[in-house]
C-alpha cells in the first residue's frame, strides 16, 4: 500500500506543477513525451527498477525540463545552448 501512495503523490506533484505552470494547454510533442516520462517514473518505481531515495531528484528534473520546455522560444533557446556547449567543446573561437 506504501508503494502505491509514494508513486501516485510524485505523480500527482508532476501533473499539479505541469497544470499550473501552463496558461494554455498545449498537446505537442513534448507535452506527450513529458506525459510518456512521468508515467515511466511511476513504472520504474513499482518495480523497483528505481531507488525510491533518487524520486524526489528524477521528479524535480521533470518539473525544470517541462517547465523549461513551456517557456516562449524554447527551442530557439535550448539551438543557442547547445551550440555554445558544442563550439566550447571543440573549442571554435
Amino acid at each position: 500500500m506504501r508503494n502505491i501512495s509514494l508513486s501516485a503523490l510524485v505523480l500527482i506533484c508532476l501533473s499539479a506543477t505541469s497544470a499550473f505552470a501552463q496558461k494554455t494547454v498545449v498537446r505537442d510533442e513534448f507535452f506527450w513525451l513529458g506525459q510518456m516520462n512521468k508515467a515511466t517514473t511511476l513504472i520504474n518505481s513499482e518495480e523497483g527498477l528505481l531507488d525510491k531515495a533518487m524520486l524526489p531528484k528524477i521528479a524535480a528534473g521533470l518539473v525544470k525540463v517541462l517547465e523549461d520546455g513551456a517557456q516562449p522560444n524554447a527551442i530557439d533557446n535550448a539551438a543557442k545552448d547547445l551550440d555554445r556547449d558544442v563550439a566550447q567543446l571543440i573549442k571554435v573561437p
